[in-house]
This record gives structure tokens, sequence and C-alpha cells, in this order.
């Protein structure tokens, strides 16, 4: 049975004006090279015609990401809204013809509802879902493992960072995973290595 992370309906046309989609999450149960949660997702629109357009179990978030969060939910979604122009067209040349007439007629007005949605008027995040609401506990030993590998990241803005409210409990839970696992990451300083990655987002 397939773990439900989250369902969401968007409405980005007035009634009567167009259809609504909906977005189906869920946790495949998998877990990519580098630890990632691989999550599946299928995109429907309302209208009976097109039906399912996306369809597929490819999606893995970054670590600190919860996968249940609206921060996932918007990283999916400014995936499947990208149209010709906003990236190479060899992205889409494994798009089918039902894929290609959403992306050239709704993907616009779907990302400009997601965007409304999720951010303010400056592009700033709006409160969202408890970012972390389906993430393990961490551990004293993972906790532990943060707070040293802290000592061993240079960029004070990264520790910041790090530390923040939002991340903190997150990156803990992340190192309770790896702590006494082995690997590059289950020191003080391949943690801090992991942490200024994430950072900048390799």
């Amino acid at each position: 049975m397939k773990d439900m992370l989250r369902k969401v309906i968007f409405r980005p046309y007035r009634k009567g004006m167009g259809p609504s989609f909906t977005l189906t999450m869920w946790d495949t149960g998998k877990r990519t090279h580098d630890h990632r949660d691989v999550i599946g997702y299928k995109l429907t629109s309302s209208v009976k015609s097109e039906g399912t357009i996306f369809h597929a179990e490819d999606f893995h978030p970054a670590p600190h990401i919860a996968v249940d969060s609206d921060h996932a939910v918007e990283s999916l979604m400014s995936f499947l809204t990208l149209r010709p122009g906003d990236t190479d067209e060899e992205y889409f040349e494994r798009y089918t013809p039902k894929q290609m007439h959403f992306a050239e007629t709704h993907a616009e007005a779907l990302g400009m509802e997601v965007d409304n949605r999720y951010n303010d008027e400056n592009g700033n995040p709006k409160s969202r879902r408890d970012p972390g609401a389906r993430k393990k506990g961490s551990t004293a030993a993972g906790r532990q493992l943060f707070e040293r590998s802290l000592e061993h990241v240079q960029s004070k803005s990264i520790r910041e960072w790090a530390n923040s409210p939002r991340n903190r409990g997150i990156f803990m839970q992340i190192a309770s995973g790896y702590e006494g696992k082995g690997g590059p990451w289950s020191s003080p300083t391949g943690f801090a290595a992991y942490i200024a990655a994430q950072a900048i987002g390799l």
C-alpha cells in the first residue's frame, strides 16, 4: 500500500474558465544513492479528456526538505510547470503529446497559482505546513554529531543558517541517520561538508 503524503488541488482559473488540477504525492519507500527519499506523484486535470498528465516515481527533494511539506509540493510543481523557453529544449524531448499540450496551454497559469499560494508578492515564502512533520525524531548521538559538525563549518553564515530554528531540527534528524553507520557523512568533518553542500545547493 502506498504511503500517501499530500493531495493538493490547484484552481488557476476562474470557475468555468479552465480546469483545476490535483497533485497527489506518495512515499515509495525507496531512497537514492545519496539517501534522498524517492517520492511518487500524479498530476491530473479535471477535464476528462486530459486526465492524468504526469505519473511517475522519480522526485527526490533535497534532504533538508520534509517530504510532506509545502516546500516539497512547491519544489515538485516548479518542475511540472516548466514551459518551452524556461529551460533547454532537450528537457521536453520525452514529453508525450498530452504533456506538451499541458506545458503550452496550462503550465504558465498553474505555475502562477502555485507561486501565489506559497509565496508573497515579494517572492518570500508564506507560512507553510510544518516542515519535518513526517521526519523521524533525532537521537542524542545525532544531535551530538550535528553540534560537533558546526565547529568544522568555516562559514559563519552557513553555521547560522544550519543552526536556525527552521533547519536545526532537520539536520539533527539527518545526522541521526548517518551517525555510527560509517561513510563520508558520519564524522563531524564529513557532516560539516554535507551541511555546506546543502547550503550552496549541491
